[in-house]
């Protein structure tokens, strides 16, 4: 098991801060999981279905580029969030639980999400190389060290339906 120190956030939840120095990692399937606020986490954590409780198997890159056990908010070491206290219930979480019980393979998350986003403010080409992409791009970058990824988990909410201009400008 790996033993970690824990950290309490704004909102009152505890969550893993950092792995024990010298801990051994499996080789992960890395995921990176980015959009908007529903990937961000606005779902209401329940703890009493064990919302809080660390994934058996999952890990999350944290903002120094370490994984750590994975907790809700799954969305807590975005370099790209709103305040701690917005991060709560994503999907990142149900589809990590899922994978990791299915495959039996560690399973690490880059979770990067900023709820309020449109689609053009993750455009790479925009910002003069800072943007949402590429700071998603940075962070799986460092992730990288930890195991090869498999997929691109993409949630986008609703900041790009207001209009059929808008929608017509969504890939």
């Amino acid at each position: 098991a790996i033993v970690c120190a824990r950290e309490t956030v704004g909102n009152g939840h505890e969550f893993p801060k950092t792995i024990v120095p010298g801990e051994e990692l499996p080789e992960m399937d890395l995921f990176l999981c980015i959009g908007q606020s529903n990937m961000a986490g606005r779902g209401t954590l329940d703890e009493t279905k064990d919302d809080l409780e660390p994934l058996e198997g999952v890990y999350l890159l944290d903002k120094d580029g370490n994984m750590v056990p994975a907790t809700n908010p799954m969305n807590q070491h975005s370099s790209v969030r709103k305040e701690i206290s917005m991060q709560q219930m994503s999907p990142a979480y149900s589809f990590a639980k899922k994978i990791a019980a299915e495959t039996g393979h560690a399973v690490g998350l880059v979770v990067n999400a900023r709820g309020g986003t449109a689609i053009e403010s993750w455009d790479p080409d925009e910002g003069n190389g800072d943007t949402l992409y590429s700071a998603a791009v940075r962070r799986a970058k460092q992730a990288m060290q930890y195991g090869k990824f498999k997929a691109v988990i993409w949630h986008q909410g609703e900041a790009n339906n207001s209009t059929s201009e808008k929608v017509e400008k969504y890939p």
